[in-house]
């Protein structure tokens, strides 16, 4: 969530679907956004100024305001605004299992735990697998599948 809170307007390059990052540790990486999100990043970067304010010396991609001052998104409010949106969709979810999430369905798309290694910045295959579990529905569909093959 750090990552996201400590964004600049000069971390991303829309052209190339890429944001720099600082990880644990303050090391410094790149990670590759969907396209969707990226529109999605798009569609706020258009409206940021206008409804915040922020002035040049904020270069915060993510802000609030506050007394009419805009501010920086903190961690809190950035695990406040994913928990109070995804129960409104009727799936409570922590920043976390949105990070779970995601490497799940890069792992199931393209079944290649280095990916998934690098888009979460782990230097350990072993760490990016935790991340890979499979579910019990995939476990099934799978067994099901190889029953027929047989067939």
């Amino acid at each position: 969530v750090s990552e996201l809170a400590d964004l600049r307007m000069e971390d991303i390059n829309i052209k190339e679907r890429l944001i720099d990052v600082i990880r644990k540790g303050n090391k410094e990486d790149s990670v590759w956004i969907t396209p969707i999100a990226l529109n999605d990043l798009e569609k706020y970067m258009e409206i940021r100024d206008s409804k915040y304010a922020p002035g040049k010396e904020l270069k915060n991609v993510f802000l609030s305001k506050y007394k009419h001052t805009a501010q920086p998104l903190s961690v809190r409010a950035i695990q406040d605004i994913v928990e109070k949106y995804t129960k409104a969709y009727g799936k409570r979810m922590s920043p976390h299992k949105l990070r779970h999430t995601l490497a799940n369905k890069l792992y199931m798309e393209e079944k290649d735990s280095l990916q998934v290694m690098q888009q979460l910045g782990h230097t350990s295959q072993d760490t990016a697998l935790l991340y890979t579990q499979l579910g019990e529905t995939t476990i099934k569909d799978s067994l099901g599948r190889l029953g027929k093959n047989k067939e």
